[in-house]
């Protein structure tokens, strides 16, 4: 996770330096926790989606020197990148904890929304030894996020 975050952040720093693209900004979905921000330089869309994980039990953060805390949620994010033309997107991305590669179409209305829509999504190597079963091609849920900045 570590390693997609500072990825994200170089490529941030670089590639996306200019970016000032028509859709850039930061999207959210009523009734599900979490943000998707958008930047744009010229036809490649990076996104960078932040999720929420809840009732993490299992999860433990600290260290011996400060201890240790059972956070009752955790954010999670991911990093998607790929071509856009016109108002469609598609997008690719390591996801589920790093068990999938997920592609995802996005299409941008105009005014202010978009709509995700999962478009195939496949085991990486920590997903197949996990047992992982990544969304079958199509069947994630059609959503709709609105820009909020």
């Amino acid at each position: 996770m570590r390693k997609i975050i500072t990825a994200l952040a170089l490529a941030g720093a670089s590639t996306f330096a200019a970016a000032n693209g028509v859709y850039d900004g930061v999207y959210q979905t009523l009734g599900r926790p979490g943000y998707v921000v958008i930047m744009q330089n010229g036809t490649t869309l990076g996104v960078a989606a932040m999720g929420q994980m809840n009732n993490a039990s299992t999860v433990r953060w600290g260290s011996a020197t400060t201890g240790y805390v059972t956070p009752g949620q955790v954010s999670i994010w991911e990093a998607y990148l790929g071509p856009i033309a016109g108002a469609q997107a598609t997008v690719t991305g390591t996801t589920d904890y790093g068990a999938c590669t997920s592609t995802t179409s996005i299409t941008f209305d105009g005014a202010g929304n978009m709509t995700v829509q999962t478009q195939s999504s496949t085991p990486t190597a920590l997903g197949t030894a996990s047992g992982y079963n990544c969304w079958p091609a199509g069947s994630g849920a059609s959503l709709s996020f609105t820009r909020v900045f």
